[in-house]
């Protein structure tokens, strides 16, 4: 058995009445992961292209 089995559904309507960073996938609540910002992309970026040269 999934474990989404066991996580609570919610309908369109539910959604409409919440507040803050939520979508609804197949009538599970998932938090939305902010975007990293812009200095986090760059040093990450810097990183990923030191690596590559090794």
């Amino acid at each position: 058995m999934a474990a989404i089995e066991y996580l609570p559904h919610y309908t369109y309507e539910d959604y409409k009445q919440w507040e803050g960073k939520v979508e609804l996938i197949g009538g599970v609540a998932c938090a939305i992961a902010l975007a990293p910002m812009i200095e986090h992309q760059i040093i990450s970026n810097n990183i990923a292209w030191e690596l590559k040269g090794v």
